[in-house]
């Protein structure tokens, strides 16, 4: 094929000694320079040819090809535009067009060109696919959903689209269709290495950690340099305890894409796990490639603060992740305010405000912000990192938070003083970003009630709650009302109640940050490889003094955690 396309280059030469401005051979020419990957030269035959002929708009278009071959996608949709102007019916170029855009990242535009397409004839595929691939990357999953359903009516079998529908769907939390869409793509084609990875992807999400990890292994077998494969095996492997293998997989995926940000992450976060805080906190600042709260630096128009002599200057801290880093790395806030010459304010959602509020010495919280008021900015959970905090230096005082002492005295009433007060939180967050394996089953506390003057009280909010009926036929739980933290401020119920417990037992959640922010009590049930802030083996932890931490001897084993709190209970009590 090479050959004939030298062939031709040859001829179209040959014709153009003879008349350099015959256009049929300017643009035979070109073609054939694209053809044969010589983009940078074909620019100047289209560059002569459009000279002679502007209004062309095949040769606008197939510019526009050598254009986007060569990156300068800019130029290329120039290109496009051009030729969509002569002819607005000319749909290969808008299809082009939409790809162009995509690349670029402006997706609502791609879209736009899309439905350009669609409206002539609904049933073009390429447009869905390019429409369906754009809402996706402008994270509209609910749209995404429906054209790759449309598309599918259409194809049925198609991998792909399979593949991307099961995006979509995890991305809106509907992980076992999600499943179901990735068990479709193989069942179409079991030798496609995407499909197995949209497999494995899901398994995660499922916690089916050995079947993540076998699914990653196959979709390497048929593409061994995929470093998203060689990713989510690592990830499984650490979800398995196979702590040294995670470290060797990542290692394996960045050597193939050393720039993937993921990995970095994630690889960050294995090593804070095992407590290696100066080599993981440097890779966990790619954390901020999937958070839209990061993308700080296109809008924000300070530097960002490294560590340098802060006296005289103005810094900014930016709220990021969720409730439990809020809680957890508020406080830095005191440290970093110490000298008279700074000035340090936090960028604090409003529903934390109230709680961030009893910080001593207090902290300034800002919601709307000047240009001209600050020197500097940082997110919130690089302050370890800018700080050097090493396993040994966590800023660890007992309590550094306070429940509202009006609210405090009215839940002491209300509770009660009579038995051992147990307050319990079993669910975190379900969203899709979240880690559910980390939730136990409320029916897994049934022993801790057993205990004589043991008293479980809830401290759950929306998710789980409905467990608590189903409970109380086997085991009692109160429950505090539906009044409990209904305000439009987090929290602030659950700190009071809280003073009114002797012992708070919670999974990994929001709660478990709270207490140890309050120095109340608290004993965490984590999961068999918990979150990296927990580390591993160690049962107390350098975040929160009076945490007690239990672990799981197998994945899953929420009935041995309960178990070794109800005998730690027994012996206290």
């Amino acid at each position: 094929m090479a050959r004939r396309y030298a062939q031709a280059h040859a001829a179209y030469s040959k014709a153009l000694k003879f008349d350099k401005n015959c256009i049929d051979a300017l643009r035979g020419r070109a073609l054939s320079l694209h053809a044969l990957g010589r983009d940078n030269e074909a620019l100047f035959d289209y560059d002569a040819a459009l000279a002679l002929a502007p209004r062309e708009e095949d040769l606008w278009y197939n510019f526009g090809v050598s254009l986007l071959g060569l990156g300068a996608v800019d130029d290329a949709l120039l290109a496009f535009a051009r030729a969509l102007e002569i002819n607005p019916s000319y749909a290969i170029a808008a299809d082009s067009a939409a790809f162009a855009e995509s690349k670029r990242g402006r997706f609502l535009e791609a879209i736009a060109y899309c439905d350009r397409l669609l409206e002539k004839d609904p049933r073009n595929q390429r447009a869905l696919r390019l429409k369906a691939d754009a809402l996706l990357a402008a994270k509209r999953f609910d749209e995404a959903l429906k054209i790759y359903d449309a598309a599918l009516r259409l194809s049925p079998r198609d991998v792909e689209l399979l593949v991307n529908r099961s995006t979509a769907l995890l991305s809106l939390n509907r992980r076992d269709e999600a499943f179901a869409s990735a068990k479709e793509a193989l069942a179409c084609d079991a030798n496609v290495s995407l499909a197995w990875r949209a497999y494995g992807t899901v398994a995660l999400k499922l916690g089916l950690y050995e079947t993540a990890r076998d699914a990653f292994i196959r979709a390497l077998e048929l593409s061994p340099n995929d470093a998203d494969a060689l990713s989510g095996q690592a990830i499984a492997l650490k979800e398995l305890g196979e702590i040294d293998a995670a470290l060797r997989t990542f290692d394996a995926a960045l050597a193939i894409n050393p720039e993937n940000e993921d990995v970095k992450s994630n690889k960050g976060a294995l090593l804070l796990l095992l407590g290696r805080y100066p080599e993981g906190l440097p890779l966990f600042e790619y954390r901020r490639a999937n958070s839209h709260t990061l993308h700080l630096k296109a809008w924000l128009p300070w530097p960002e603060w490294r560590g340098e002599d802060l006296t005289g200057k103005r810094l900014l801290v930016m709220d990021e992740a969720g409730l439990g880093d809020v809680i957890q790395y508020s406080r830095y806030f005191p440290l970093l305010a110490r000298e008279p010459a700074r000035r340090v304010a936090f960028g604090c959602r409003a529903s934390m405000r109230a709680l961030i509020e009893t910080l001593d010495p207090p902290t300034e919280l800002v919601t709307d912000v000047r240009v001209d008021e600050f020197d500097l900015f940082t997110p919130l959970c690089s302050l370890p990192l800018v700080l050097g905090t090493r396993v040994d230096s966590i800023p660890a005082p007992a309590r550094y938070l306070a429940a509202d002492p009006r609210r405090r005295d009215v839940w002491r009433q209300r509770i009660g003083a009579h038995g051992f007060k147990i307050g319990v939180s079993w669910r975190g967050s379900s969203t899709a970003q979240s880690d559910d394996t980390r939730s136990a089953p409320l029916s897994a506390f049934a022993p801790l009630a057993e205990l004589p003057g043991v008293r479980l009280i809830s401290l759950q909010k929306n998710e789980g709650v409905q467990e608590i009926t189903k409970a109380n036929g086997v085991f009692r739980i109160e429950e505090l009302g539906p009044d409990f933290d209904t305000g439009p401020d987090a929290f602030l119920d659950t700190a009071a109640a809280m003073e009114a417990m002797d012992l708070v037992i919670t999974i990994d959640t929001s709660i478990a940050h709270l207490a140890g922010a309050l120095g109340r009590p608290l004993w965490i049930a984590l999961k068999y490889v918990p979150e990296w802030r927990w580390l591993l083996q160690r049962d107390d932890s350098p975040w929160y003094p009076t945490a007690r931490l239990f672990r799981p001897r197998t994945l899953g084993d929420w009935g041995g955690v309960i178990a070794d709190m109800t005998e730690a209970l027994r012996a206290r009590l």
